[in-house]
C-alpha cells in the first residue's frame, strides 16, 4: 500500500474514531447512558419512545435505523448467496445462513426419514422433506409458482402481488 492510500485510510480511521475518543457529555435521562454528541443521543433516545422513522418502501416494514432498513431490502430481492452445504438452503446474509446452521450441528431429535438428516423443530422437518417429495403446497394464483413454506410463500406474494398474505 502506497503512502498516500496509508495516509487517507490513517485519516479515515481517525475520523471514525473521533467520536469514541470524545469526552460523553451528552447523558441519557432515561438509562444514564452517556453519549459524545447530541446527535449520539437523539438517535439513541429513539431505543427508549419505540419510533421507528425509517420505512420499507416495499411492505411498509419499519426500523430504528437505516442499517436494520439495508439489511431488511434483502428478503425484496431474489439474491440469496450464501448457501447450506448441509442442505441446500440459501440465504440473503451469512449471519441468516449461521443462524440456520443450528439445525444441523445441535441435538436435533427430529430426524428424516429419507436420508437421516435431523433438525431442531418438527416444521423444520417438515419443509425439509419436501425436498425429497418435491411437494410444495403453497401455490402462487398470480403466477403459478409452487413453495415449500409458508414463510417463502409469504415473501413471494409481496414480490409477485405486492400484497402481505396472512396465513
Amino acid at each position: 500500500m502506497g503512502i498516500l492510500q496509508t495516509h487517507t485510510a490513517q485519516r479515515g480511521f481517525e475520523s471514525h474514531l473521533g467520536p469514541h475518543l470524545q469526552a460523553k457529555s451528552h447523558t441519557c435521562e432515561v438509562c444514564g447512558k452517556p453519549f459524545p454528541t447530541q446527535c449520539h443521543l437523539n438517535r439513541h433516545m429513539l431505543s427508549h419512545t419505540g419510533e421507528k422513522p425509517y420505512a420499507c418502501e416495499i411492505c411498509g416494514r419499519t426500523f430504528l435505523a437505516t442499517r436494520y432498513l439495508k439489511r431488511h431490502m434483502h428478503v425484496h430481492t431474489d439474491g440469496k448467496p450464501y448457501t447450506c452445504v448441509h442442505c441446500g438452503g440459501s440465504f440473503s446474509l451469512p449471519t441468516y445462513l449461521k443462524k440456520h446452521m443450528v439445525v444441523h450441528f445441535e441435538d436435533n431429535p427430529y430426524t428424516c426419514d429419507n436420508c437421516g438428516e435431523a433438525f431442531l423443530s418438527a416444521s423444520y422437518l417438515k419443509t425439509y422433506t419436501r425436498l425429497h417429495t418435491e411437494k410444495n403446497p403453497y401455490t402462487c394464483g398470480n403466477c403459478g409458482k409452487t413453495l415449500s413454506s409458508a414463510n417463502s410463500f409469504k415473501i413471494h406474494m409481496r414480490k409477485c402481488n405486492g400484497k402481505t398474505i396472512h396465513l
